[in-house]
């Protein structure tokens, strides 16, 4: 049987029912280009190659099977807030950030950020108190943010995703596919800011009076080696493994890397830019 998905541009929601006014543009990848050799061996239990500016999918291994995927929750939580205000308003950290578990740009409970900057914690060293920070200051709560979360990805099309945290902290019903994460990579990509950050190996960010200062240094290895890899982003929990979002350009063209449940995933991620390097 062959496989169709479904891919989603401008904004454009359709109903999977069939009741939408305009047909969603499919797209069958039960036999993709040979770009890339269905046969080729990775760690990963959840694969996707897409070509960035067509979304023409060149590879997958059970890409909308449905995983936790730890901190690329993150890239939801990144386009909420680039969408809902201004990076350059100040946000306040609360008890709660600065006590949020996991890893951290070590935020302290009273001091004010720039957002552009809680972004960059979010995305370089992926701080979970970053995201907290965030999702308090873009939703008022944490709950509520959540929520605002969920509807985007309704909106965005991500049919198999739903989240329960701002940041991919091991919890029941935060989960997608490497299907629906290459589509908000996507979308999150068409923001200069990020493109910009995510390939930041090292930065230090203050905060608003300059007291308080954070060392920033990425999770994405790729980004020290010579590897054509121009971020995006990392993740690991013990329930969802080792996960990882990359973003390679071969021959002209940009092409987003998916890796879900891995035990190696720049290795996985080396061998798909390999294979098309070698295409």
């Amino acid at each position: 049987m062959s496989t169709i998905f479904t891919l989603l541009f401008a904004g454009q929601f359709f109903i999977t029912d069939g009741s939408s006014a305009m047909a969603p543009l499919e797209l069958e990848v039960s036999s993709p280009p040979p770009i890339i050799h269905q046969s080729l061996e990775i760690q990963a239990k959840s694969a996707l190659v897409m070509e960035l500016s067509s979304g023409m999918v060149l590879y997958e291994k059970k890409s909308t099977e449905k995983r936790p995927i730890a901190s690329l929750t993150k890239l939801m939580t990144a386009l909420l807030v680039l969408e809902s205000g201004d990076i350059w308003d100040t946000a306040s950290v609360s008890l709660r950030a600065s006590n949020t578990a996991g890893s951290q740009m070590h935020l302290l409970s009273g001091e004010k950020l720039l957002v552009a900057d809680l972004l960059t914690g979010l995305l370089v060293p992926s701080a979970n108190d970053a995201a907290i920070a965030l999702a308090e200051h873009t939703g008022g709560t944490v709950e509520k943010f959540v929520e605002m979360m969920n509807r985007r990805a309704l909106y965005l099309g991500l049919i198999n995703t739903q989240y329960s945290n701002p940041h991919g902290l091991d919890q029941p019903g935060n989960y997608s596919t490497a299907f629906d994460v290459a589509l908000l990579t996507k979308k999150l990509l068409e923001s200069s800011f990020v493109r910009k950050v995510v390939q930041t190996k090292k930065i230090t960010v203050d905060d608003v009076t300059g007291k308080f200062t954070h060392e920033l240094k990425t999770t994405n290895e790729l980004l020290f080696s010579p590897f054509p890899i121009y971020g995006v982003k990392t993740g690991t929990t013990d329930l969802a493994g080792q996960c990882f979002v990359g973003l390679t350009r071969v021959k002209g063209k940009e092409y987003i890397i998916v890796i879900l449940g891995s035990t190696e995933r720049f290795q996985d991620t080396k061998a798909l830019v390999w294979a098309l390097q070698n295409s």
